[in-house]
């Protein structure tokens, strides 16, 4: 008889077909709004070309980190909106300025912690990064603060380990293949991975959910 935890949450087949369903749903908001953090990140990284002092190209730097987690943000904002099966806009992707700090903080903390992790054989690098992974969509669904949306991860992925190492290969795989496909097809790989991860996350909500809640 198997437990609560030990049940599967998810299986990885139906989350990346989901995944596929749901972009094909949404292909063009997605491809626009792609597009749009292609092109300013592209921006960010020739204007960094451009900048002769040392100092000047630490705070482009800097700046260009802040702009690329707001939109790490609303990607997985828009995962969320996608999964629940809501509308999305440009204005998902401007958080709150309490919301920024904890993602930042928290990314910090994640980055350090997997960093180190890594160091010692990549095992444990590995098992850190599954064990707190979800702290993003744990600060954008949630509104947790940096530590709050990392403990809550560890909650969720607590029994889940092998699973999810096995679906974050998968993505892995199907990225790879997106980049063979001419490069631009891990346009549409990213955003089948990202609606997949946001439906693993509302999965593994459910299954900690106490039983009659």
């Amino acid at each position: 008889m198997t437990t609560p935890q030990s049940a599967p949450a998810f299986s990885i087949g139906d989350a990346i077909a989901f995944g596929w369903e749901k972009f094909k749903e949404n292909i063009g908001p997605l491809l626009i709004a792609a597009l749009i953090v292609v092109a300013v990140n592209g921006f960010f990284s020739l204007y960094a070309r451009t900048i002769d002092s040392a100092f000047g190209y630490f705070v482009w730097q800097v700046l260009g980190w802040i702009v690329g987690s707001i939109i790490a943000m609303g990607w997985l904002r828009v995962s969320l909106r996608i999964v629940d099966g809501e509308t999305f806009d440009i204005n998902d992707f401007f958080p709150t300025g309490e919301q920024l700090v904890s993602y930042v903080v928290a990314s910090i903390l994640f980055g350090i912690g997997v960093g180190i992790g890594l160091v010692f054989f990549i095992i444990p690098g590995v098992y850190l990064a599954i064990t707190f992974g979800f702290y993003g969509f744990n600060v954008i669904d949630k509104g947790h603060a940096a530590l709050e949306s990392l403990q809550r991860s560890a909650e969720l992925t607590r029994g889940r380990k092998l699973d999810l190492l096995f679906f974050f290969l998968a993505l892995l795989a199907l990225n790879i293949a997106g980049l063979l496909v001419f490069i631009v097809g891990v346009l549409v790989t990213a955003g089948i991975s990202l609606i997949a991860l946001g439906y693993v996350y509302r999965a593994l909500q459910a299954a900690a959910r106490p039983s009659g809640a």
